[in-house]
């Protein structure tokens, strides 16, 4: 088979004349499937930035911030806050 020609002709290139009907079926099959999924990685794009904004928005509510010095910071302006209210 020459390299990187898929079409019918050179699929049924070396098929016997008794299994030509069925090797032409499955090449009408994976020509169906190949179609089907060529658009799929649209629809994965689609999905995928959707989940992306959904768990962004999620962790947007209870972000410290990015680095260690402003979590920290928040800690400890808790724990003042709540050794004041303890005293």
């Amino acid at each position: 088979m020459p390299n990187g020609i898929w079409n019918k002709d050179t699929y049924l290139m070396d098929v016997s004349e008794s299994d030509k009907k069925r090797a032409a079926m499955t090449f009408d099959m994976l020509e169906a499937i190949h179609k089907a999924v060529k658009n799929q990685p649209d629809k994965c794009i689609h999905i995928m930035d959707s989940k992306i904004k959904d768990n962004n928005k999620l962790h947007r509510k209870i972000n410290l911030g990015i680095s260690g010095g402003s979590g920290a910071v928040i800690v400890a302006a808790f724990e003042a806050v709540k050794a004041f209210i303890m005293k």
